[in-house]
């Protein structure tokens, strides 16, 4: 049993995917639970139970290659196979080149559906947030005797049922942190040597406009109206004198107002003219998301900054890139 919960130890244990001792040794929880094969789709997935508490059984599932890591539909279809044998579990989901982790829980509440909760690690990431959510796992050696499976359920629940009270909080906090990365991203680009293309429609955006157009990049301006209605600002005639600023609008002159519809369209045709995109954010379930999708499935490469709020993105098959090294997006 642990005497104390060991920060580094973890974040070492998590860099190596050595989750036994991770479990074992630093969350105090105990050997035992019983491996399982899930059958999806005729294909067969092997998860090795790593450790448990009272019950609640902690899986790992290992891709068989590169290829073959299970998506988002089939993790589903994985959880519910387990469920069938270990009620309460928790699965870490690992890449065969063990460079991602993907730690799922399950939510479920009477009378309401399932709710996935996801996490996903990077190798070479710090861990802390997820070292945080793991610390509500431990179980000190004092607190032995009084665990049942329904206080480590609870525990589990704590850690990985991000909905909670601070809600409102987060949201806020995200959308402040996805600026200041977003920043970040528009002041390493715009020295590259590329060609940035976009709508640059909201607050942020033209913030990260007005970066780009201060260093040397090439920079696409599409509005999501027509020309007859758009004001060339002062701070874009140098640029356009230069060569380096086009305005392109793909659509009628006389179109005066942009809308949902409209920047939609834009973004469509924004995505066609790129060989690459770069999506700094999307919400879950948005247009940007579906952006995202439709442009994976037409096998144009996506990348969007390395953030767990990205997750959603990374997990539809988005590279993630850090905004202060933007080499994978120029390689």
């Amino acid at each position: 049993m642990p005497a104390r919960f060991d920060r580094n130890a973890v974040r070492s244990h998590l860099e190596h995917f050595a989750f036994q001792s991770l479990f074992i040794e630093e969350l105090g929880w105990d050997h035992g639970g019983i491996d399982l094969e899930v059958l999806v789709r005729g294909r067969t997935f092997a998860l090795h139970a790593i450790a448990h508490k009272r019950g609640l059984v902690a899986y790992q599932c290992v891709a068989a290659s590169d290829d073959t890591f299970p998506d988002h539909p089939t993790r589903q279809k994985i959880e519910k196979g387990v469920a069938k044998s270990v009620r309460e579990h928790l699965i870490v989901y690992t890449t065969h080149d063990r460079s991602t982790q993907y730690w799922q829980w399950v939510k479920r509440e009477p009378g309401q559906p399932d709710r996935t909760r996801t996490h996903i690690y990077h190798r070479g990431q710090s861990g802390e947030a997820l070292s945080q959510k793991l610390q509500r796992l431990a179980i000190a050696l004092d607190e032995e005797e009084a665990v049942t499976l329904v206080k480590v359920t609870g525990r589990v629940r704590a850690a990985f049922d991000v909905e909670k009270v601070t809600k409102g909080f987060y949201d806020r906090f995200k959308k402040e942190h996805t600026a200041f990365l977003t920043y970040d991203l528009a002041k390493t680009l715009r020295h590259a040597d590329v060609t940035v293309i976009g709508g640059f429609q909201s607050p942020m955006e033209k913030e990260c406009l007005d970066v780009l157009l201060r260093g040397t990049a090439s920079v696409v301006v599409c509005p999501a109206r027509g020309f007859n209605h758009v004001r060339t600002p002062k701070s874009w005639k140098p640029p356009i004198a230069e060569g380096r600023l086009l305005l392109l609008s793909f659509f009628d002159g006389n179109v005066r107002r942009p809308t949902a519809a409209l920047a939609a369209k834009r973004n469509a045709h924004v995505a066609t003219l790129a060989n690459r995109l770069l999506i700094a954010h999307a919400e879950p379930d948005s247009k940007t998301e579906t952006l995202c999708r439709d442009a994976l499935t037409q096998g144009k490469p996506v990348f969007t900054l390395d953030s767990p709020d990205n997750a959603c993105l990374i997990e539809l098959g988005a590279l993630p890139v850090p905004a202060d090294d933007l080499t994978a997006l120029f390689a």
